[in-house]
């Protein structure tokens, strides 16, 4: 009788079986530390230094930071940015919910006017801003005030106005990105159950009351996206500032992007620049925490 020997099997280490994701992931991770990680860490060192780009930079600790406290038009450009984080996110964020609510009841009509108002989204931010630099012409050959004039109503500024700039940058602002938003809603409100909403019906309860009592609270994840998406959104904006207004009139259109712009490109302050960029940092962090704790907050009945 023959003895028979089993030979063990060896067991695959680890790091073998997982060779393929970490091959398929090493791409992003390369990408994202050479682009991201590496231009983050530099601009930290950057803010503590002295640079105009063309020479060394010399270390100079604090004096960025101390210099920003001390600068008016600092200050004013963050003020213009957090004015301007309120007036674009509320209006983006409802109206994008009504047009979304609207589209749920269109039937077979859904995605033509889903792409319709996805339009702006995808056009050209430097054609957005020709088409309503043109609509927003101050003189009485301008589109917005001839119709303004046949109603009685005198010719505006509107984009050389110290009190219209800004909301005329918001109205074009919320016109470009409210079909992004649009979209965040409608996703959202195809993940409610429908039974939920039929079971209410059953109940007696009336459409206002389904939305505010099911929809609206079943929205929570969503909202908080939007809402933090949006005002993140709002704290980089530049392109629309930048190419209607410039920051005018009298730093009335500031953003606190164009304010870093300004001192990186123009003055070649790439410290200062940079010490800018860490305090919008932390100014975009520091509200965002405020913002998930009303949203975080809300309705967790739902979720216990």
């Amino acid at each position: 009788m023959q003895n028979s020997t089993t030979i063990p099997s060896r067991k695959p280490k680890p790091w073998r079986r997982y060779l393929v994701w970490y091959a398929l992931i090493a791409p992003n991770v390369i990408l994202f530390t050479i682009f991201g990680l590496l231009p983050i860490i530099a601009t930290v060192l950057i803010s503590f230094t002295r640079w105009n780009i063309l020479g060394s930079p010399s270390w100079i600790g604090l004096q960025n930071f101390q210099r920003l406290l001390h600068d008016a038009e600092f200050w004013t450009s963050l003020r213009v940015t957090l004015v301007y984080a309120i007036l674009f996110v509320l209006p983006s964020a409802g109206i994008a919910l009504g047009q979304a609510l609207l589209i749920s009841l269109a039937g077979r009509w859904q995605a033509l006017f889903r792409t319709i108002y996805f339009i702006p989204v995808v056009t050209s931010i430097t054609v957005i801003a020709m088409i309503w630099g043109w609509l927003f012409l101050p003189d009485d050959t301008g589109p917005l005030n001839y119709l303004l004039g046949k109603i009685g109503i005198g010719p505006q500024s509107w984009l050389q106005s110290l009190t219209q700039a800004l909301p005329a940058v918001v109205i074009v602002a919320v016109w470009s990105a409210v079909g992004y938003y649009m979209v965040l809603w409608l996703s959202g409100l195809q993940g409610i159950p429908q039974e939920l909403l039929d079971a209410a019906m059953v109940d007696g309860a009336n459409a206002w009351t389904r939305f505010w009592s099911i929809t609206l609270p079943l929205l929570k994840p969503t909202t908080m996206f939007i809402v933090i998406i949006g005002t993140i959104n709002a704290f980089q904006a530049f392109a629309l500032f930048y190419l209607l207004t410039g920051g005018g009139p009298l730093y009335n259109t500031t953003t606190i992007v164009l304010f870093i712009y300004k001192h990186a490109f123009r003055l070649q302050e790439m410290g200062y620049a940079s010490a800018a960029s860490m305090m919008l940092v932390v100014v975009t962090i520091i509200t965002a925490m405020i913002q998930r704790r009303p949203i975080g907050g809300w309705s967790d009945v739902l979720y216990s």
